[in-house]
């Protein structure tokens, strides 16, 4: 896996000799490199030694609570070792990281201060919209730099002139000691002039702890662009919003996760400011009255966009699309039209889903009225097709009524877990010990807290035989958060098997990950 962004920390080592036990041999331990960066949102130090027998390694924080602990054998290592929580700030003080030989003798000793981040504003501008209903939006520009000597996690922004405060969520950013990074965010400034103000700017951690403050006086710089929409329905439409190439940037460059459950596209909390201001924008055009008009107007806009697959050459192929890659590239299939309708209807507080029906997705919109001539589709959600031209809310395509395999997504409260193999490792000892060691990475991509989670690693024969299989409970995980989880598990000999990890929550499997090499 590749590392994160890297930045070097010049410390002084000031490495002590320890005698430990002289009968034999001394174990000899020494520290090749010191690095504090940030791991894919983790801040950690990365550390390279060697040692000449089994030695374990510590790290104390500055609380004197142990942060990390593990045994190795002889031999160069490479260790990361986390020095907080997903995207947290990391506590300034005094580290110890140490190291002692099998009989518990200390071979290594230093001690590591940190003064903690230290951000400043080193510049800001700001780019102005103002659309044909009268309506705002501004990005903001920002360049902020560390001369810390920590790594730190700007979460949020909020921008303020006299009484009027508008914020809004930054798109994941790690500013790493002695480096400058650039921030960008779209707001909606209600009540806020554009360019020549005086405004005050605060940048907060996940705690709501204040990063950087300052009040400075913007200029306006160049108006935004517009992407534009024309489709018919009611009449001949036509939709301006604000160009935000940047953001399709960031959402391009995001990984797919490997699940059926797209409702993790919708989920997602970075475009929720945009998503809200298409949807005002969309009922601005029109003076509609009630519920199923609104929501058909809404599916109106959508199903004018371009329908195009995936991969023509390649039907199974799937490439599901954030809201704002939809957007910019006018362009998608029938699950990207389906996550950027119930985008946009959750954003003005209905109650919709996902409907995923063989080779298809669809939207479900429940609806505490009846609408004339349809009935609910499943589970109370009427159908709405996103795909066709002018299909209205509750009509069900003839090749989608009456089917029984169809899987409802709740667009709700609700966490969504999955979880990545960081990295596995097997030991065969001479002892006779033989397991293999995983890291893995959980990630809630809900919208709630999760609880009652539990992960359980196991080796699978060709008939689905479980041996050696090992359990562990994980605490909560809030919305948006990752968790490193290691579990070992010890391999079974004379047959043949595949290791697998299973992610359970509240007692039913949500996720499974599976070697892809054959034990032993």
């Amino acid at each position: 896996m590749p590392l994160g962004k890297t930045i070097l920390i010049t410390v002084i080592l000031l490495i002590s000799s320890f005698s430990g036990c002289t009968l034999l041999r001394q174990t000899r331990f020494t520290l090749l490199s010191l690095t504090v960066d940030d791991d894919n949102g983790f801040p950690r130090m990365y550390v390279q030694f060697n040692t000449t027998d089994t030695s374990t390694l510590m790290l104390t924080g500055p609380q004197q609570n142990i942060l990390f602990s593990d045994t190795y054998y002889s031999g160069i290592h490479n260790e990361s070792i986390y020095l907080a929580g997903y995207r947290t700030t990391v506590v300034a003080g005094t580290y110890s990281l140490k190291a002692v030989d099998s009989s518990k003798n200390t071979i290594f000793e230093n001690e590591l201060q940190f003064n903690g981040h230290n951000l400043s504003l080193i510049s800001v501008y700001e780019d102005w919209w103002n659309g044909s209903t009268g309506s705002s939006a501004v990005t903001f520009h920002l360049s902020v730099k560390n001369s810390g000597d920590l790594p730190v996690y700007p979460f949020n922004i909020t921008v303020s002139q006299g009484k009027n405060s508008v914020g809004a969520y930054l798109i994941p950013t790690a500013v790493l000691p002695s480096h400058t990074t650039q921030m960008t965010c779209f707001m909606l400034p209600t009540n806020m002039p554009s360019g020549g103000n005086q405004l005050n700017i605060s940048l907060f951690d996940s705690t709501g702890a204040v990063l950087l403050q300052k009040t400075l006086t913007l200029v306006q710089k160049n108006p935004i662009d517009s992407w534009i929409y024309q489709w018919h329905y009611l009449g001949s439409q036509t939709l301006k919003i604000p160009e935000v190439d940047w953001f399709y940037d960031y959402y391009k460059s995001v990984k797919r996760f490997d699940i059926i459950d797209y409702a993790a596209y919708v989920f997602d909390r970075y475009d929720d400011l945009y998503i809200e201001f298409l949807a005002d924008q969309l009922l601005l055009l029109k003076n509609l009255k009630t519920k199923v008009e609104k929501i058909n107007f809404i599916a109106s806009f959508v199903q004018g966009i371009e329908y195009k697959k995936d991969d023509p050459e390649n039907e199974t192929y799937e490439y599901p699309r954030y809201p704002l890659e939809t957007l910019k590239e006018k362009r998608g299939d029938c699950e990207d039209k389906a996550i950027l309708t119930a985008a946009l209807l959750e954003s003005l507080g209905y109650n919709v889903s996902l409907i995923r029906l063989p080779q298809h997705m669809a939207v479900g919109v429940h609806l505490n009225e009846t609408i004339s001539v349809y009935s609910y589709y499943i589970d109370q959600y009427y159908f709405l097709e996103t795909t066709t031209l002018s299909m209205p809310l509750g009509k069900v395509p003839p090749e989608y009524q009456g089917l029984s395999n169809v899987t409802v997504y709740p667009i709700s409260s609700r966490p969504l877990l999955i979880h990545n193999w960081k990295n596995a490792t097997r030991f065969t000892m001479s002892t006779g010990a033989d397991y293999v060691s995983v890291t893995m990475i959980f990630e809630n991509l809900g919208t709630a807290a999760s609880s009652d989670i539990e992960v359980r690693g196991a080796f699978y024969d060709n008939t689905s035989r479980v041996y050696n299989q090992e359990t562990m409970s994980v605490p909560s995980i809030a919305a948006g958060e990752k968790r490193v989880v290691e579990l070992s598990v010890d391999v079974p000999s004379l047959v043949s098997t595949t290791l697998k990890t299973q992610l359970y929550l509240n007692g039913m499997m949500v996720n499974q990950r599976e070697s892809t090499s054959r034990f032993p």
